[in-house]
């Protein structure tokens, strides 16, 4: 997969640099959830709650939401949370992290597939060709 336009920031992340900003997807971020575009393509959103601090993403970032395009979508996988804890505990993302075929190795940039880990067990496994990122000017 090539990650066209930011950077998963480490291995086992929790954020990602995009647009010159650094984009933290865990502290004050909320998963909205994912779609499916007839292009096949993949879309997961992020919103920053009105009732969070400022500088949701981080303290130089004014954006207040962001979406990852998945395109030339191969296959993805979800994984239902397996305990039962608060929804807004499960939309916090644990890691994110990004693989070779084989699964063993970590690759930091041109892996076979990305694992979003939320709080709580849910993931979402995507293989696809290319991923783009999208700052948002508003929450949704």
């Amino acid at each position: 997969m090539k990650l066209l336009n930011f950077e998963i920031e480490s291995p086992n992340a929790i954020a990602v640099r995009a647009i010159n900003l650094y984009w933290d997807l865990h502290n004050f971020a909320q998963f909205l959830g994912m779609r499916l575009e007839p292009d096949t393509a993949v879309v997961l959103t992020w919103t920053i709650p009105d009732s969070a601090p400022s500088g949701g993403f981080a303290t130089d970032n004014p954006y207040r939401a962001c979406e990852l395009w998945f395109r030339g979508l191969r296959s993805v996988e979800v994984r239902a949370p397996e305990t039962d804890i608060p929804n807004s505990e499960t939309r916090k993302l644990h890691q994110l992290a990004m693989y070779s075929a084989n699964e063993s190795t970590h690759v930091p940039s041109d892996g076979s597939h990305v694992v979003f880990s939320f709080i709580g067990g849910l993931s979402i496994r995507i293989d696809a060709a290319e991923a783009e990122f999208h700052p948002l000017e508003d929450s949704l």
